[in-house]
């Protein structure tokens, strides 16, 4: 008998040292899957919801879209609990306020008003709070004191419902003992209502008495209100922009802009902080924007080329939302981009859907890089025709709340827009901005920027003919 013939029992052969390390990355991120579908200290995100927080380091991860994909790429990369431990539930609260303060009390002076005996103003109820040590005037080493009570303040949710300063200002005058007035509570609305309507032949801008309570803050709002440069009039259209900033300088800004032969942009802006910082954004947002429109003509293109230009002036953590759009006259079509900002509406009495919300989200301007937000905003283009309205507006309006916290919300601007529309754009606007300050009990906490487009009917045929000679 052959030796050779015999068959030896086999012998499975070892892994490679490649098929281990992928096992492990495998098992590695089934573990970071379940922790984070499951545990609570790895789903917190920012208070504004567009960063995820990492349990073990603090570090904010970029999430707009969701936290989990983020999530997992970062502690697959990072491998924190190599040399930490992750932070309990009530520590990941407290930092995320510490984190949301140091990002905003730079620019928010709500946040620094004090009493003499050394007590805190809380800015989201308006009650007053005492902190580890007696403080008149801030220093960075009262945030986490500050977060302490934030943390425990339903009203403070998401961050965006601040009393407005007029308040705030009394509530401080009345605890030092002085007599309040009216002329003494801050600075007065400043609204602007712009018109641009080539049918009607209406043009010009109302403007609303304004005080201010800073020179510097006065100048700002005077070089934006510069820059808002007056509505163009276009051809069997109408156009209408209500611009009321909070205070003297707001963070809202709207451009219409002719690109092409019947071709018009119009946007309109919400950039996030208020004070001279954040009217500085707005002024090189303005310039920025105008420099990019004199090349650009596609829509996503002009968003991009102008998130390059404003990403170096933006703050860590500070945005724009955007929703701009482009018309078509002669095609009678318009072509909108969301990005971070809610959809548009279009109201018309003579289609069968009498209010339509028009525009797909995308992340808002200065959060990602021009080549990740070239594949994330999705642009929708629609028909429009005699009769449409066209709205846009910022959260100033739709998030305006009640003495109850109750907010406004896109279903009242619709309702109120659709009450008045056989009326005309113009009273449409006007009924909208009045409902929703009745609503706030007659005073917007934020800036409030509405914007209305309206399709005109073609000028009727009286049937005359001209004859040349």
């Amino acid at each position: 008998m052959a030796w050779f013939d015999k068959k030896l029992p086999q012998t499975p052969m070892p892994p490679t040292a490649e098929e281990i390390h992928a096992r492990s990355l495998a098992q590695l991120a089934a573990k970071i899957d379940l922790a984070l579908a499951r545990d609570p200290v790895f789903q917190f995100m920012s208070i504004d919801g567009l960063h995820w927080l990492c349990p073990y380091t603090g570090v904010k991860v970029g999430a707009p879209f969701g936290y989990h994909d983020a999530a997992k790429e970062h502690l697959m990369r990072v491998q924190p609990w190599n040399r930490l431990k992750p932070k309990t539930i009530d520590e990941m609260r407290h930092y995320r306020w510490q984190s949301w303060l140091r990002d905003h009390i730079e620019l928010e002076t709500r946040f620094r008003l004090y009493s003499e005996d050394g007590r805190w103003l809380n800015p989201f109820t308006g009650t007053w709070a005492r902190l580890s040590r007696r403080v008149t005037q801030f220093h960075p080493e009262h945030i986490p004191d500050m977060a302490a009570v934030l943390c425990t303040c339903p009203q403070a949710e998401g961050g965006k419902h601040l009393m407005p300063m007029e308040a705030l200002q009394a509530i401080l005058r009345e605890s030092l003992g002085k007599r309040s007035s009216t002329e003494e509570l801050g600075p007065a609305v400043n609204a602007t209502m712009k018109i641009s309507d080539f049918k009607a032949g209406k043009s010009g801008t109302v403007h609303a008495a304004a005080t201010s309570f800073d020179e510097d803050m006065d100048k700002a709002g005077s070089i934006i209100q510069r820059l808002l440069a007056p509505l163009p009039a276009i051809d069997g259209y109408g156009l209408l922009v209500h611009y009321e900033p909070h205070a003297a300088v707001g963070g809202d800004f709207y451009e219409c802009f002719p690109i092409g032969p019947g071709q018009y942009f119009i946007g309109i802006a919400d950039v996030t902080g208020h004070g001279v910082q954040g009217a500085m954004v707005v002024v090189a947002a303005l310039k920025a924007l105008r420099f990019v429109l004199k090349t650009e003509r596609n829509l996503v293109s002009i968003l991009c080329h102008f998130n390059d230009e404003i990403r170096g002036d933006l703050l860590s953590g500070q945005f724009i939302t955007f929703c701009a759009m482009i018309i078509d006259t002669s095609a009678l079509s318009l072509q909108c981009v969301c990005a971070g900002h809610h959809p548009l509406v279009r109201l018309s009495q003579k289609r069968a859907a009498v209010a339509e919300r028009i525009g797909l989200s995308g992340p808002a301007i200065g959060l990602v890089s021009s080549e990740m937000l070239k594949r994330a905003l999705r642009p929708v283009t629609i028909d429009i025709a005699p009769g449409d309205v066209i709205l846009a507006w910022t959260d100033g309006i739709s998030e305006a709340t009640d003495l109850r916290g109750n907010e406004y919300g896109d279903f009242k601007l619709i309702a109120a827009g659709l009450a008045a529309i056989e009326r005309g754009y113009d009273e449409l606007a006007g009924r909208i901005i009045n409902d929703a300050r009745r609503f706030a009990e007659g005073q917007f906490a934020d800036d409030v920027t509405l914007l209305a487009l309206a399709v005109h009917e073609p000028p009727e045929d009286n049937g005359e003919t001209t004859v040349q000679l």
